[in-house]
């Protein structure tokens, strides 16, 4: 679905997304919804460094999985899941948000800025925490993960 505009439920229905992937174990960096200028949509971009250590494979099934389980209105091609060493990444400044920032349900306007190679048209910055260390397992959304993911609805 490409998605044109940004609106306050797409806001929380990400806030609510990163909340359960966190309670379910995803060990998350920085996640924002970002509005590319070259492709003029709104992607929920979450870096993690679990994509590095186990996978993007695994990471975006465990983010399929645990967003199912929630009933979550966001789709897959929505999301884009990275590692967090990609320069596109590095490139929001954690100086300028507090971390955590989606655990309190608050959400920073990055505006328009490059970022590495990426021309940033529009962004909101749910979280920014650079020393976030990947799991020592591989995400599994396995019922135990799920329901903690739920216990965040």
């Amino acid at each position: 679905m490409d998605k044109a505009s940004l609106v306050n439920p797409d806001i929380a229905a990400g806030n609510h997304l990163l909340s359960a992937l966190e309670r379910a174990g995803l060990a998350i960096s920085i996640a924002a919804w970002l509005k590319l200028r070259d492709t003029g949509e709104w992607n929920l971009f979450i870096a993690s460094p679990d994509v590095q250590t186990h996978g993007p494979t695994t990471v975006n099934k465990f983010i399929d999985r645990v967003r199912t389980a929630i009933e979550s209105e966001l789709s897959m091609d929505e999301i884009t899941a990275v590692n967090t060493t990609n320069h596109f990444v590095n490139g929001v400044s954690p100086l300028s948000f507090a971390s955590s920032i989606h655990s309190k349900g608050g959400v920073h306007r990055l505006g328009s800025r490059p970022l590495g190679e990426a021309d940033i048209e529009d962004g909101f910055v749910y979280k920014v925490e650079r020393n976030v260390k990947a799991s020592r397992e591989a995400p599994r959304a396995n019922a135990e993960a799920l329901k903690k993911a739920k216990l965040a609805a």
